[in-house]
């Protein structure tokens, strides 16, 4: 196995594999040889694993994009969509939540905690309603806003409350509607990252394997983040915490690209 990573590995495939280590311990060749070829056909058959160090140059990639912006607005493909159906010059159109859901929704984009809190950033005056110059904005902020600018953006998605601050009930709901999306619009990326996780999610639907990964994210977000223990987070202290990096930064930004479905 090396180190593949499996998805979704049901408990008879990991009873399969370990026979396989303790046979070729035991000097089994004959009997961890044919058992390898019944395992690798049932992968073939069930699993949907990959490489570890290229699922995480991707990964690494991807985050480095979303976060730099290399785009011109005018290339996003949510810009592309929006012209598409109501032009680029009509500056009076008003788009509601169902308009963007749609907009959104031909791009891949679906979970509705996502897309909602997208359209309240996108709403900047508050009016309940996305014009020209709001999603023009927001397509510029995609293709080529600032560090500060994305990291105000995922921070502001966060407050569900919109109080300035995120508590970790808000952080949980949308990581896990960013962890479900990702995983639909990404198939190479991987919820399970372990044979622990794995043997600790088994039988559990996707929904709740999200909610977990989602809660172990903010657990170890507030622990870095929320420097005096207030049980909140700071726009000041995500940006300071964010800016640090370190391997929590990292795993919660590998969610980011999810954004990327609206640049290219």
């Amino acid at each position: 196995f090396g180190p593949a990573l499996l998805r979704q590995v049901p408990e008879r495939f990991f009873a399969m594999a370990q026979f396989l280590r303790l046979g070729a311990r035991a000097g089994g060749v004959a009997a961890a040889a044919a058992g390898l070829a019944k395992l690798q056909t049932a992968q073939r058959q069930h699993l949907i694993y990959c490489d570890e160090p290229a699922e995480k140059a991707r990964s690494v990639r991807d985050v480095m994009r979303s976060r730099s912006g290399r785009v011109e607005k005018k290339d996003t493909l949510l810009f592309a969509a929006y012209k598409q159906k109501y032009g680029e010059k009509k500056t009076k159109v008003q788009l509601n939540l169902n308009d963007v859901k749609d907009l959104f929704g031909k791009l891949g984009l679906k979970n509705e905690v996502l897309i909602g809190r997208i359209f309240r950033c996108m709403d900047t005056d508050g009016g309940g309603t996305i014009d020209f110059e709001e999603m023009s904005s927001f397509c510029s902020l995609l293709a080529k806003g600032s560090e500060e600018d994305k990291f105000k953006f995922i921070f502001t998605a966060c407050d569900l409350g919109e109080t300035g601050e995120i508590d970790k009930h808000e952080m949980r709901t949308m990581l896990t509607a960013m962890c479900q999306t990702y995983a639909q619009l990404n198939p190479d990326w991987s919820l399970v990252r372990t044979e622990v996780d794995a043997n600790l999610w088994a039988h559990l639907d996707e929904h709740i394997i999200a909610q977990l990964y989602a809660n172990r994210i903010t657990h170890e977000v507030f622990a870095k983040c929320d420097a005096d223990k207030s049980g909140t987070i700071s726009l000041k202290e995500f940006n300071f915490w964010a800016k640090r990096g370190g391997k929590t930064v990292d795993a919660f930004f590998e969610l980011f690209p999810i954004f990327n479905v609206l640049v290219a």
